[in-house]
């Protein structure tokens, strides 16, 4: 016998469907849609959460007014011209306070002035502020100095080195330090070693690995307070045939290109209003947003329903979360809290924990519990 439905009720189930579809991505806006640039851009917010957007080959500084448009900038003062791109940067304390990230090189700016910094032992990854210092997370390799790097034939590299890096005013002291792996190439340097750092309004760094899922807290002092991964967060890698060649790499270093094959994971983070952890994951094409709560030691995900690839930046405003892509041409976004309070939010099993069922389940079963959500404390 067949079944048939009434176009009334065939209606109503188009709706319903169009209707979950809509609401399986969070709401979002755009901002700051008057200017555009190839340059990349960073979005940021101070204490009070006021968002400003760094454009970074002008070093202009605009403020992102409450209608999403941005107001006048205000100009970093450079005590030299740049050799390089700006790759990311954090804000500190206010507009005028900022770290930058070069390929090679880290560049301060206080009350909208560049202050020196004695040159970094090793290439430099990501950047923030921890109490009011100067903090960067470096890859293992060496920076050069004066343009050259100096090696010793057969000497065989360390087992482990710097993995967070603090100016104390006078010099670059270690806070964290972390394995190596012992093949040297680019891709597995990036790999094992690239990660973003974060400090809270607790005056705790947080450090989240690149091309693994690891989430870690720590003391001002470097040591570790917590420690989060999940189930799924192991390296994940792509076929070399899928990596396209850089436009801009010359003809004749094409033939000697070898691409990263690692895949891009966490790409940012950021303390949210509410004293979470907001993360920007890149999942495939689209972009998605995690949230760790430190009190109910929980890991959360949300879809964004974007596309922007590469190292999006997160800011925490008064009003919404702000989301930045990589080059100021690419998009930004934002999310109001209550749209993020809102949304549909799914579990991430962590390791150590018994991992959420997909689907609610009739029968009864016998739980695991013996879990540790995720959590691993140090002492």
């Amino acid at each position: 016998m067949s079944r048939k439905l009434c176009p009334a009720l065939a209606g109503v189930l188009v709706t319903v469907a169009l209707g979950s579809a809509a609401r399986a991505a969070v709401p979002s806006e755009r901002f700051g849609n008057s200017l555009s640039w190839e340059a990349t851009q960073t979005v940021q917010a101070d204490r009070q959460g006021n968002v400003y957007l760094l454009r970074a080959d002008t070093l202009e500084v605009y403020p992102v007014l409450k209608n999403g448009s941005l107001g006048k900038p205000s100009k970093l003062e450079s005590a030299s011209a740049f050799q390089a791109p700006v790759l990311k940067a954090a804000m500190g304390d206010g507009p005028g306070d900022w770290l930058l990230c070069l390929p090679l090189e880290v560049r301060w700016f206080a009350a909208g002035k560049e202050k020196p910094l004695p040159p970094l032992p090793w290439q430099p990854h990501a950047v923030t502020f921890l109490r009011g210092a100067p903090v960067v997370s470096v890859v293992a390799r060496p920076a050069p100095l004066n343009g050259m790097v100096i090696r010793k034939v057969g000497e065989p590299p360390p087992a482990s080195g710097p993995a967070v890096m603090t100016f104390d005013g006078e010099r670059w002291s270690e806070v964290v330090k972390a394995a190596w792996p012992a093949m040297r190439d680019g891709g597995e340097i990036l790999e094992n070693t690239a990660r973003s750092v974060l400090g809270d309004r607790e005056g705790k760094l947080w450090t989240s690995r690149d091309y693994a899922y690891v989430l870690d807290r720590y003391s001002a002092a470097g040591r570790r307070l917590l420690q989060v991964e999940t189930v799924k967060g192991g390296l994940v890698h792509q076929q070399a045939k899928d990596v396209p060649v850089p436009p801009e790499l010359p003809a004749a270093d094409r033939a000697h290109f070898h691409p990263v094959l690692g895949v891009l994971q966490i790409a940012d983070l950021t303390e949210g209003r509410d004293h979470r952890i907001y993360l920007a994951v890149q999942e495939g094409q689209n972009l998605a947003l995690d949230r760790y709560d430190p009190t109910q030691e929980t890991l959360e995900r949300t879809d964004l329903g974007l596309s922007a690839p590469g190292y999006v930046s997160l800011a925490a405003g008064r009003d919404a979360l702000y989301i930045a892509a990589p080059h100021g041409d690419q998009g930004r976004w934002r999310i109001s809290w209550e749209d993020l309070d809102h949304a549909t939010w799914k579990s991430m099993a962590l390791k150590g924990e018994t991992p959420p069922p997909a689907e609610p389940v009739r029968k009864r079963t016998k739980e695991n519990r013996k879990g540790t959500a995720g959590r691993k404390p140090f002492p």
